[in-house]
């Protein structure tokens, strides 16, 4: 049951696709019993690839998705415990659909992460100004402070920064 795949390649190109067929069957059920479990490595998976148009077998392939409790055949990959062509399909969609929420909240969550460090760099910003603090002022522009937030006096931040002769630090075109 643990031979290389291209041993049961060499078998598989000496029968006939019926045989082929047949011995995947047989192969399926003897998988049923416990000294005969191979996991990723089935016999059935190597001839499941071997047999022209595999893919397309669907008769074939809900036979061995009903007759299984091994995960990976017949397709060599996570077959997520469907009994059918039609369920695998239906829960490989599933699995994409939870994939892409959870991809798209740990955007959103990255994209929230980064606007409330600009929020809070900009907040900072008048103190940095206040205290005439150039590398204060510069590191917190690199993190996305924004010079027109206003602050309780009704000034943005730059123009509080040009009333202490600091506008020059948020030009675009310093050297």
């Amino acid at each position: 049951m643990r031979l290389r795949p291209e041993a049961w390649y060499q078998i598989a190109d000496t029968l006939s696709e019926n045989r082929i067929v047949a011995l995947i069957k047989a192969l399926t059920l003897l998988e049923q019993y416990p000294n005969f479990k191979a996991g990723s490595v089935a016999p059935v998976i190597w001839l499941f690839r071997r047999l022209p148009g595999a893919n397309d077998r669907v008769e074939l392939i809900n036979w061995i998705l009903s007759h299984t409790d091994n995960d990976y055949l017949p397709f060599g990959s996570s077959n997520h415990g469907a009994k059918s062509l039609d369920d695998y399909r239906q829960r490989c969609e599933q699995i994409a659909e939870r994939s892409n929420a959870r991809k798209k909240a740990e955007e959103e969550r990255q994209l929230e992460a980064k606007l409330r460090k600009a929020n809070e760099a900009s907040q900072r910003l008048f103190g940095a100004i206040r205290r005439k603090d150039v590398k204060a002022v510069e590191a917190l522009i690199a993190k996305g402070a924004d010079c027109n937030v206003v602050d309780e006096s009704g000034l943005t931040a730059l123009e509080y920064a040009r009333s202490l002769g600091l506008g020059h630090l948020f030009d675009t075109e310093r050297p």
